[in-house]
């Protein structure tokens, strides 16, 4: 772990429990009408985000339960890209790809107001969630 920030190395393992905690967001963020959180413009304000309790509890779970990993994730963006734009892609992706995924996303945030916001309103999220509950599925079930 890089002391101070929660951001694991790569090989840090991700066990059941940490995969548990991040998929237990799936039902909430799937709900019709689920609001993510709303960007506030104020006069003479840079607008921000003011995510839902869901999402910020997600975002310090990621950093807790290893899904925040040490990488070189700026050279790997147009990978993250390529996920982005082609969700086909999602449902194959292994667990390592949905970590440095749940990384780009977390991490942009921080130099991108709104990325997360943006990420989790396309579906993109939810889609990453239902990967990983498969992936799970798969652990549990011994396949």
């Amino acid at each position: 772990m890089t002391p101070g920030t929660g951001i694991v190395d790569e090989s840090t393992p991700v066990i059941q429990q940490d995969i548990e905690a991040i998929i237990s967001y799936l039902p909430v963020f799937e709900r019709p009408g689920y609001s993510f959180g709303d960007v506030i413009a104020e006069k003479g304000i840079i607008p921000w985000v003011d995510y839902s309790a869901e999402v910020l509890d997600l975002y310090q779970d990621l950093y807790h339960h290893h899904f925040i990993i040490d990488f070189d994730w700026p050279s790997w963006q147009n990978v993250a890209i390529d996920y982005y734009q082609n969700p086909d892609l999602i449902k194959t992706a292994d667990l390592q790809t949905l970590r440095r995924l749940f990384t780009i996303h977390i991490r942009k945030d921080r130099f991108c107001e709104g990325h997360l916001l943006n990420v989790l309103e396309s579906g993109h999220i939810t889609a990453m969630l239902e990967r990983l509950a498969k992936i799970y599925e798969s652990m549990v079930n011994g396949t």
